[in-house]
């Protein structure tokens, strides 16, 4: 789009968000509500270009980073952009073939029973370590798998991964503690995520009760008929499903009490406020007791202080991680750390909180 505006920038951007606002509204075809996102990126003659290619491809760039910073939102283009997509396109491009040169790998981070203070289990949490830019954090490689479909195969490996590994501690005489695997948006729409799951768990021969997978609320509320099915046919595996990242989204404790869940993890960005904010305290409180009449156990995320750990004791929380108890350990150093801190499985420490709660 060409707009030839002399008022300057700032009604340019007023254009563009009524542009964006007209293209962001629900639509409706063959009896569906579909909900569509719009990114835009420009440029400006002569700042950004004197030539009309130039300013084309600054406009491209500019829509591009838009994108990925999570879409709707509008971007003018500079210099510093073209360098982040080259350093995106170079990290895509590799990848591609992170899964084949072994380049992936996971790490596992305790959950803290906080009523006993004993290991309840570990989150799985995926790295890659690019062999030129070192170790690159999963909040840059991603939404990059995610938006080119790799996320697929990769989520694919971490569930195989995880259950491997748990074998394999099984195997050594390492007392069996449950995982959590976090399932990203577009795996849990796979049509064949219930077979992906049922075919690694009989694979390695493993009590389905030892996984968990884990949902954030805006991909259970996605499509929530397609949602309820694949849910109810994880769970009849036998396995636990937990919504992360709880008090981000907007789903309602009525939705929640329909889903066949049994945790929920309370955002981190609540926990790190919960010392000092009234606010989140009261948040936490509300979320812990209702969870607690839904049968649901509560874990809170990003754990850093013993105050916080303290705070959401009292909150009514069930377990915590975070910092303040270890950092992402390798599976070498996740078998030690079961052997330190107790072999008690989260699965009937969570169970008792159930009942007491229930009761």
């Amino acid at each position: 789009m060409l707009l030839n505006d002399p008022d300057g920038e700032e009604r340019l951007l007023a254009r563009l968000g009524q542009l964006m606002a007209e293209v962001n509204s629900h639509a409706y075809g063959e009896g569906a509500d579909l909900s569509l996102t719009c990114s835009v990126g420009f440029a400006c003659y002569p700042k950004d270009g004197a030539e009309g290619d130039t300013l084309l491809n600054n406009a491209v760039t500019a829509m591009r980073h838009a994108k990925a910073q999570g879409g709707g939102r509008i971007e003018r283009y500079d210099p510093a952009q073209r360098r982040e997509m080259g350093r995106r396109l170079t990290l895509e491009s590799h990848l591609r073939r992170a899964l084949e040169r072994e380049e992936l790998f996971l790490q596992y981070q305790p959950k803290i029973a906080l009523a006993s203070d004993e290991l309840a289990g570990f989150e799985v949490l995926l790295r890659w370590r690019h062999p030129e830019h070192g170790v690159v954090s999963p909040e840059e490689f991603v939404p990059i798998a995610e938006e080119t479909g790799l996320i697929a195969p990769i989520g694919e490996w971490i569930v195989k991964t995880a259950v491997s590994q748990l074998a394999a501690w099984r195997e050594a005489g390492v007392p069996a503690v449950p995982v959590a695997v976090n399932l990203s948006a577009r795996q849990f729409m796979q049509s064949d995520i219930v077979a992906i799951v049922s075919d690694q768990l009989a694979a390695a021969k493993l009590p389905p009760e030892l996984l968990e997978l884990e949902l954030t609320e805006s991909v259970s509320m996605a499509d929530p008929g397609r949602s309820m099915v694949v849910m109810h046919k994880l769970k009849s595996l036998g396995v636990a499903l937990s919504i992360d990242d709880f008090g981000t989204g907007y789903s309602s404790f009525s939705y929640l009490r329909r889903l066949p869940i049994d945790k929920l993890k309370i955002d981190k960005s609540f926990v790190q406020d919960v010392e000092h904010s009234a606010d989140s305290r009261t948040i936490v409180h509300a979320i812990a007791a209702m969870a607690h009449r839904l049968n649901l156990g509560v874990v809170a995320e990003g754990v850093e202080t013993e105050a916080q750990a303290a705070a959401l004791r009292e909150a009514g929380c069930d377990q915590a991680q975070g910092f303040l108890y270890a950092r992402p350990l390798s599976p070498e150093d996740a078998a030690a750390f079961i052997v330190a801190h107790g072999s008690q499985a989260a699965q009937p420490a969570l169970r008792t909180a159930h009942r007491r709660h229930s009761a």
